[in-house]
């Protein structure tokens, strides 16, 4: 009789170890919503501002009085600021997963025809935009405008969907919050201010980049619009 209690006694034990294992592993596998913030907007910085990029990139090309290291300091600094503003605007609990995919869908739609038509997204073309019909809208689709929508759009939706956020305590996350937002803030004027005479040069004389910014150019003129 002892001899089977010790038994079922040792028998507990390592389904007990296990379950005390369990939380510390789902918390681990949790993204903090910085990270997760973090995440798409590299995402938005490095592959939805490509026609960005390209447009910037023959610009420096042909200019004799910009330096390339100005050239590596812009995506950076792009990344800092649309990192800032996100944890501004939508780092917060139930409103962090339906802002990105939001952002992620229309970014998509955004860069294929910046990328394919060089369209900028002003007052004009976003009130163009809202008011075209399903008939002419349609007559844009293709293999490659849905190949986008797919890779940059539906999958990271579906990731995000499917990453469990990990949100603390009200007052830790502020204090997290807080740190990100003056640590990218401070990283980009970091990057920002030993170049600025560059970067006026370059954007006084092409003003159309900033323009060119997504998504922050035509959430910012859709607002306008509404």
């Amino acid at each position: 009789m002892t001899l089977g209690t010790g038994t079922w006694l040792n028998s507990l034990a390592p389904a007990h170890r296990n379950s005390d294992l369990r939380p510390q592993q789902n918390a681990a596998a949790r993204s903090p919503f910085p990270r997760s913030s973090g995440a798409h907007n590299a995402l938005f910085t490095a592959l939805s501002n490509l026609p960005l990029w390209r447009h910037l990139y023959r610009i420096l090309d042909a200019a004799d009085n910009v330096s390339w290291l100005f050239g590596l300091t812009v995506p950076v600094a792009l990344f800092c600021l649309l990192y800032a503003i996100s944890l501004i605007l939508f780092s917060w609990c139930y409103v962090l997963k339906p802002a990105f995919v939001v952002l992620l869908l229309t970014c998509a739609g955004a860069t294929y025809a910046a990328w394919s038509y060089g369209t900028i997204f002003d007052s004009g073309m976003i009130t163009s935009v809202l008011e075209t019909n399903v008939a002419e809208a349609s007559s844009y689709l293709s293999w490659s405008s849905l190949a986008t929508m797919v890779v940059l759009g539906i999958i990271p939706s579906i990731i995000l969907l499917k990453t469990k956020i990990y949100y603390p305590s009200l007052g830790k996350a502020q204090l997290q919050r807080t740190g990100a937002i003056v640590g990218s803030l401070l990283v980009a004027a970091a990057l920002i201010l030993p170049f600025y005479q560059q970067y006026s040069f370059v954007g006084r004389n092409n003003m159309s980049l900033r323009k060119e910014i997504l998504p922050t150019t035509y959430v910012f003129y859709s607002v306008r619009y509404v």
